[in-house]
Parts: C-alpha cells; structure tokens; sequence
C-alpha cells in the first residue's frame, strides 16, 4: 500500500469520497487526512518497538565525553533492552546513567571501567572515552517513511510513499481520528483498531502459535502438579 491507497481505503470504510491525490490536493477534506495520518503514524511508533525500523550501529568513540554527532538523525530512542558495547575492549558501557550518578562520575572521577553513558542536549555522552574504540548498540529509526518507496523518511513526499508501519493499522487509525476530530463516535472503530493493533505488535514479535491435538492430564491437587502437555505434543509454527 501507498500513501495513497492508505488514505483512499480509509475513505471506502468511512464511506466519503475516495481522492485520486494526497499530495498537492488542497481539499480541506484531504489535506486534514494526510495531517491526521501523520499523527497515526507518530502514535504508532510511540506503541512498540517495531522490527523494520531497528537499526543496528556502530560509531568511533571520539576524546571527549560529548560523542558529537551520534546518535544519528534517525534515531527517535534506544529499543527495548537494548545495551551500549564497546566492541574493542569487549565491555558493556553501563547506562543510560541517572543525572546524579553522572555528576558522581564527573566530580569523584571514578574507575575507567565500565565505562558509563548518558544522552545530553540530544548527543551520547561516554564517561571515560577511549578515542578510536568502537561502540556499538541498537536503536529505533523514526524514519517510518519511505518516499516513494526507497528513502527512509519522517515526512510524505509523494503519493508513492511506502510504510515501514503495517498499513492496514495506519488506515485503521486513520478512520477513528477522523471520526474524533469531526467529533463523531468512534468507540467501535477504536476498538477495532487496538485489536488490529494487539495482533500486529504479536506478529511483529515472531510470536508462535502453540497447536496440540492432545488433552493435558488431569489435575491432581494431593500432590499439586499442574497440567502439563505429553512430550512432544506441542508444536510451534
């Protein structure tokens, strides 16, 4: 799907006039569906740390603590559990490290290592950097964008931009946040789209689906066990 079609297949299940453009179209009715959309995307990365947009990255550790220039413009925020390594000296660097335990670091100068780290006015801080080493971790693009198909974006360019976001779920979140700003009911469409929502993050994270044809034993509460499933009854997939 494209922007385009995006917008049109939230126009189908509203059931108002589908537009042939996006981009350029100065119809108040579309301009406010392109600006909506935007806000459904943003949201949409807020919600979860989505596979297609985790970046991983590597940066030469610089002298100074400021490590100008990193993170890159991409970044929107470290993904979930995600860790900070120095590749060269094979050492976790611990963070991102609270505002007092930073200034702790700074006035005691305390040992090298681990080394420390913290985000400061927008750019990594290392504590105790060792210029030339390689640092290494992993974060979210929010670059959920692809103009016209190809360049990681945060804006539309053209009515052939693709999505790193599911596109049925941006075409969900399209009908009720145009039904909440005309301030008509939108609970049902809500709902639809945070159950689209759950089952999409589910996928996103490879979940499996457990099959089994066999019936757990029964409970015997004397000795406490539990239900439990025969060997090699349960198969992923």
């Amino acid at each position: 799907m494209t922007l385009l079609t995006t917008v049109q297949t939230a126009c189908e299940l509203l059931t108002i006039p589908s537009p042939d453009t996006v981009m350029g179209n100065t119809d108040y009715q579309v301009a406010q569906l392109r600006g909506l959309l935007k806000v459904v995307g943003v949201d949409l990365l807020d919600k979860h740390d989505w596979a297609p947009l985790i970046t991983a990255a590597t940066f030469t550790c610089g002298a100074s603590n400021a490590q100008t220039g990193y993170p890159p413009a991409a970044f929107e925020r470290m993904s979930d559990g995600s860790e900070m390594w120095n590749d060269t000296t094979n050492w976790r660097i611990d963070g991102p490290v609270t505002a007092q335990e930073w200034t702790a670091l700074l006035v005691q100068s305390v040992a090298t290592l681990p080394q420390h780290w913290r985000m400061i006015d927008g750019v990594f801080n290392i504590y105790a950097p060792k210029s030339g080493d390689t640092i290494r971790y992993e974060y979210i693009s929010k670059y959920w964008i692809l103009q016209s198909g190809t360049t990681p974006a945060d804006a539309f360019l053209a009515d052939t931009d693709t999505f790193k976001l599911p596109e049925l779920l941006l075409s969900l979140g399209l009908v009720w946040r145009w039904k909440q700003a005309k301030g008509v009911d939108y609970a049902e469409d809500l709902e639809t789209f945070n159950s689209k929502l759950a089952a999409s993050v589910k996928k996103d994270k490879g979940g499996l689906q457990t099959i089994t044809t066999v019936r757990p034993q029964d409970v015997d509460w004397s000795r406490r066990r539990r239900n439990t499933w025969p060997p090699s009854s349960v198969t992923p997939v």
